[in-house]
């Protein structure tokens, strides 16, 4: 599974119509064509010494491939009409995160010590 994220880093003052944006507007955009699917946004907290607040928009995409159509395709309107409303209070970071299910074996070793006494 991989896993497209962008981190947007907002102007405090902005946060509820960033919000708002976010949901209303480059979510929907953003999904339009099934390409991006299982949008997950969420608040990051952590030791800020910048002044703002700090935002992750996620994105679930089946290959590299499709992420590059739709990086051909439509990142550029999508991105560019968020940037346009946010100007210079808005900057972000995209990147990817690869997910690979690992199989483990457990293997059993006979216990030949009792754990518990047997009562009488």
């Amino acid at each position: 599974m991989i896993v497209f994220n962008t981190t947007f880093h907002i102007d405090e003052t902005l946060q509820d119509e960033f919000i708002e944006y976010i949901l209303q507007e480059f979510i929907p955009m953003s999904t339009k064509s099934g390409i991006l699917t299982s949008a997950r946004f969420a608040r990051i907290y952590g030791s800020n010494k910048d002044e703002g607040l700090s935002f992750a928009m996620e994105f679930q995409v089946e290959t590299i491939e499709l992420l590059e159509k739709w990086n051909r395709e439509e990142s550029n309107y999508v991105y560019n009409l968020l940037m346009d409303k946010f100007k210079e209070k808005l900057s972000l970071w995209a990147f990817l995160l690869y997910y690979r299910l690992l199989t483990i074996k457990l293997h059993y070793l006979p216990c030949k010590k009792t754990l518990f006494k047997k009562s009488v």
